[in-house]
């Protein structure tokens, strides 16, 4: 089982001037460093979290179907689900013979009632669920929590642009992991 992000989100959960607002920053000659700490922010959120937090489209890959198929949190909508049956040939499954669960906590798709998963082939990589997950598609919809953990770690990586130096060795905020912590995922 693998997941590969397809489509990276079109914006990030807060803007530079959103930023610059937190660190206290004026002009505009380091918004381009800002924006890559600003997204290597969200990049870490994600992983720590375990979800995705800006609108993004991902592909789930799998040797065979589960009984219930767990994608990642955040779960918007599947766009389709492929597969490889045992003649070698690959087939899109109908939306109507499968469910998704958007309420749960991570989403979940399985198959409708009295149906079962088509066969596949004996080989890796057989089952394909393309599918969109995000809180949402712009910084409104991320929950405040987050985007103030991500403006923590952009201006502490503003004001602490080496990993050690001789005078000031601080880890980023212990704040960021306890705002992110009711937000991780523990199961996956």
């Amino acid at each position: 089982m693998s997941f590969t992000l397809k489509t990276k989100p079109s914006v990030e959960p807060v803007t530079a001037e959103y930023v610059k607002l937190h660190t206290r920053l004026d002009g505009n000659a380091e918004d381009d460093l800002i924006a890559l700490y600003i997204q290597a922010a969200r990049e870490h959120v994600e992983t720590f979290t375990r979800c995705p937090v800006i609108t993004q489209t991902w592909v789930y890959k799998a040797d065979c179907f589960k009984k219930v198929i767990e994608l990642k949190p955040n779960l918007q909508a599947v766009s389709h689900i492929k597969y490889i049956d045992g003649s070698g040939v690959q087939q899109t499954l109908d939306a109507s013979l499968y469910d998704v669960n958007i309420a749960n906590v991570v989403g979940l798709v399985y198959p409708v009632y009295n149906q079962s998963w088509p066969s596949v082939l004996s080989h890796h990589d057989v089952v394909e669920i393309e599918f969109i997950a995000g809180f949402g598609d712009d910084g409104d919809d991320v929950p405040a929590a987050i985007k103030q953990a991500i403006c923590m770690m952009v201006a502490h990586w503003y004001e602490n642009r080496q990993s050690v130096s001789d005078s000031n060795m601080n880890d980023v905020p212990q704040g960021v992991d306890m705002l992110l912590w009711n937000h991780k995922v523990m199961t996956l």
